[in-house]
């Protein structure tokens, strides 16, 4: 499978799931909602597996907050931007 070149990827937070959605770089790109996930490691582990195996690039968002997905600043297995919506 051909890899896109990036996507940025936003994530509402809370205590036991994450709702994830997509959205491919560019003006034609293609925005998806992937569903809700585990708020645990491995679950995010998994997702930012997934999403780079498809992507050069990726930029999370996530809202600021109590919930926040920590994993992700911890994995360092992947490359990646990390933003933060107050």
């Amino acid at each position: 499978m051909k890899k896109g070149s990036e996507v940025f990827v936003g994530i509402d937070t809370a205590k036991a799931h994450n709702a994830v959605a997509v959205a491919e770089a560019g003006r034609d790109g293609e925005v998806r909602y992937l569903g809700t996930f585990d708020n645990t490691p491995d679950a995010v582990v998994k997702l930012v597996r997934k999403l780079a195996d498809r992507y050069k690039t990726l930029h999370f968002c996530y809202e600021a907050g109590p919930c926040k997905p920590l994993y992700l600043c911890r994995s360092k297995a992947h490359m990646f931007r990390l933003y933060s919506i107050p």
